[in-house]
């Protein structure tokens, strides 16, 4: 399944800035909905649809700086950072109807968030992250002409998939039911 409108433009803005290359990778959904082209089946639970997109940054490479809120506004000018009590930068960038997380690996300490400097913004640390993004791959979002971006490997997803549901409580239910479907790749 192709990205919606809105999530196509941020992944085209996350490209054409560069941001692939230097250590970002694409998780959740969005990464779930490229792996039809890349293991060649159709996949029945690619039709969900969400209003998010998932960026995790295990490492940045490089040394010049990019802002993220200011990318994000070249794919829709009403994204603003969305600032939790305890953010020294924001880690979540919203419009009236989207939003975009990013996510990273934990460091020493266990502590979320974390900060990233390099994008002008922090991430929550989420459990597995080091492990999902390892070894990373390249695969195109049919948006447009395509997008080229950097997704985990199909099969380090459906383990992280696994780990991670069996962590989530009963206060997560619906992720816990939609984790179990996307088990099918």
């Amino acid at each position: 399944m192709p990205p919606t409108l809105p999530q196509g433009r941020i992944l085209e803005v996350v490209a054409n800035a560069g941001l692939f290359d230097r250590g970002v990778t694409l998780v959740g959904t969005v990464a779930y909905q490229t792996y039809a082209c890349v293991i060649g089946a159709y996949l029945g639970a690619g039709s969900y649809v969400t209003n998010d997109i998932d960026l995790s940054v295990a490492e940045f490479t490089g040394d010049a700086p990019q802002n993220i809120g200011d990318i994000l506004k070249r794919a829709d000018p009403q994204f603003e950072p969305y600032w939790h009590a305890n953010d020294k930068l924001p880690r979540v960038f919203r419009t009236p109807s989207f939003r975009v997380d990013i996510i990273t690996k934990h460091g020493r300490g266990r502590t979320s968030p974390v900060l990233i400097e390099k994008l002008g913004c922090a991430a929550a640390a989420l459990t597995f992250q080091d492990y999902l993004t390892e070894d990373a791959m390249e695969a195109i979002a049919l948006y447009g002409p395509g997008v080229l971006v950097r997704v985990p490997t199909p099969t380090r997803f459906a383990l992280h998939k696994l780990l991670v549901a069996q962590e989530r409580g009963n206060t997560k239910l619906a992720k816990r039911q939609k984790t179990c479907v996307k088990r099918a790749i």
